[in-house]
């Protein structure tokens, strides 16, 4: 079963101090937290604040080759 899901916060885990991106299911409350690393972290900061990168980064530049293919993802 599919869900749609938006991202509710990035936080810390405070026993790990690992980064987590926390998920909130849009028909329910249900959360879906994430542990991720910290340049995924970093990633997901800069997107949700809309700071855009100096340069493309790696994902972004697949995805326009994908998409400059005729490709959908």
């Amino acid at each position: 079963m599919e869900r749609e899901m938006k991202i509710r916060g990035l936080l810390m885990d405070p026993t790990t101090n690992s980064p987590i991106v926390l998920l909130k299911d849009l028909d329910t409350d249900a959360m879906l937290p994430i542990w991720v690393g910290p340049f995924e972290a970093n990633a997901i900061a800069s997107e949700i604040e809309k700071i855009a990168p100096q340069r493309p980064m790696t994902h972004d530049l697949l995805r326009n080759i994908i998409a400059q293919m005729g490709g959908i993802i």
